[in-house]
Formats: C-alpha cells, structure tokens, sequence
C-alpha cells in the first residue's frame, strides 16, 4: 500500500486518545510517542482491518448495550518528514509545529480532515500497516471572546519590572 488514505469529516476522540505532545502513557512510558486515535465507522473499520491495519473495538463500561467503537490510531512523528498541521479557529488557520501541537491534546475539535500514510510493519512474525499522519486540518469550536477582543493591543505587564525583583 503506497498511497496516502484520507479521511473527511473524521472525528478525533477526546481525553486519553489525544496524545500529540507525546507525554508518558502507560504503553509509552518514557515518553516521546505523539498519537491520538479516530473513531471509524463500521464500515470504515471492516476496510482498514481488511488491509492490515490495527483496528481497536471499545466497548463503553457505561452503555453497554450501545455497541462497540470502532477506533484507529495515527502515530505523529516529526523525525523524518514532519506532517503538515493546521488549527482552524475563528477563519483563522495557524500552522502547528513540533512545540506547538500540543495544544490539540485539550482543544474543543469541531470535526478535521487529515490524510495519512501507511507505513508497513514485520515484527516477529506480526504483519500490518501503522497510520502516520501526513496532513491534518483540524477546526476548533469558535471562541466569541476572539473576534470581540481580536484587535485588543496587548502589553506585558511585567516590561516595566525591575530585574532585581526575588520573583521574576
């Protein structure tokens, strides 16, 4: 499989499926990993298994009853061919960078478009493809408070504080 794959309209699941500023999880203790998972269709699910990809079913503990979740992990790295990230708020796009994408990992995400390359693994006998994120247009939940106080000037506070100060 050489093609990226696409994926519209694509939901990012909140919470402990966000990881892009790649902190310490319990299958990445030393850090580093950066991640975070999408929720699939059914069908979607039954085409990226088909296709060697490592699709999760969750099940909620709360709801039982409501059938499994269907989930995809994408890997975020940055070290060979960093991935194009872009936060869309308020009509305002503003790129993401290796320091800067960690602010997806708490951010109200309205919906995003992403594609993905697959990257095929041999491990030990084990077969399959890994998502690594390749674009990523991500939409936040408009903030009213942006557009009211967008021309706001702002000043630092602390420019005019003596450097001696014991709590600067």
């Amino acid at each position: 499989m050489e093609r990226a794959i696409t994926v519209d309209n694509a939901y990012i699941l909140p919470g402990e499926y966000r990881n892009f500023v790649g902190r310490p999880t319990k299958f990445n203790k030393a850090g580093g990993a950066r991640s975070f998972c999408i929720r699939l269709t059914p069908d979607q699910a039954e085409w990226y298994k088909r296709n060697g990809f490592n699709v999760q079913e969750k099940i909620n503990p709360n709801d039982p009853d409501a059938g499994p979740t269907f989930v995809l992990s994408i890997k975020v790295s940055f070290k060979v061919a960093p991935p194009k990230i872009v936060m869309i708020s308020n009509n305002r796009g503003t790129e993401l960078t290796e320091s800067t994408v960690g602010v997806l990992d708490t951010a109200e995400i309205q919906y995003a478009d992403l594609s993905i390359n697959p990257y095929e693994y041999d491990i030990n006998g084990a077969h399959g493809y890994s998502a690594y994120l390749r674009e990523l247009y991500v939409t936040i939940a408009e903030n009213p408070y942006d557009e009211k106080y967008r021309n706001l000037v702002m000043n630092n506070s602390r420019a005019n504080e003596p450097e001696d100060l014991p709590f600067n």
